[in-house]
């Protein structure tokens, strides 16, 4: 491996690194515009906490470490990422999990991290005709 292709590869694990955040950002303002709830940056952070705490332990998972590109790794990161962060919500933060919230936030994440890998997939392959 040269050290160009290194360079590259640790370029193309960031970009995804922070499609994955935006992921989680995103899944948060949602959330919290929807059921109309005020505050600031702070409060945002505070109900993204637990979903980047899981979205760090989703990354240091030897499958998505290695090739976050790859469309199962999107489905890992996001399986990973609902499971520990609705688990580190109820448990640490002392948040509710109830009615459709894991079902809502499981079909964000994981649907929003696998299509960003299907994109990706789709603007590297060279087009036929």
């Amino acid at each position: 491996m040269t050290a160009g292709s290194q360079v590259a590869g640790l370029k193309r694990r960031a970009i995804y690194l922070c499609i994955d955040c935006a992921v989680v950002a995103s899944f948060v303002i949602i959330g919290r515009d929807t059921h109309n709830e005020s505050g600031g940056a702070a409060e945002v952070i505070r109900t993204a906490a637990p979903f980047l705490l899981a979205l760090a332990g989703a990354w240091l998972t030897p499958l998505v470490h290695r090739m976050p590109w790859r469309i199962g790794s999107g489905v890992a990161v996001g399986v990973i990422t609902t499971a520990l962060g609705l688990y580190f919500r109820a448990v640490v933060f002392g948040e509710g999990n109830s009615g459709m919230f894991p079902v809502v936030t499981a079909a964000y994440l994981i649907g929003v991290m696998a299509l960003a890998r299907l994109i990706g997939v789709a603007r590297t392959r060279p087009m036929t005709t």
